[in-house]
């Protein structure tokens, strides 16, 4: 989400149902967030692995 994006959130936030653009917005970034969250926890468990591998 950019900062204009952001700003019409803000000036839109009294309204109850969110616009289709705000909805794929929130949407997208969401996606991105569980994507990256996927990848670090991928990296974490590898990298766990190798130490636990190196400590035999």
């Amino acid at each position: 989400m950019d900062f204009s994006q952001f700003n019409d959130a803000e000036r839109n936030h009294l309204q109850h149902a969110m616009e289709q653009k705000q909805e794929g917005c929130v949407q997208k970034c969401a996606d991105k967030f569980l994507k990256h969250s996927e990848r670090v926890g991928q990296r974490f468990a590898e990298a766990n692995a190798e130490m636990m591998g190196g400590a035999k």
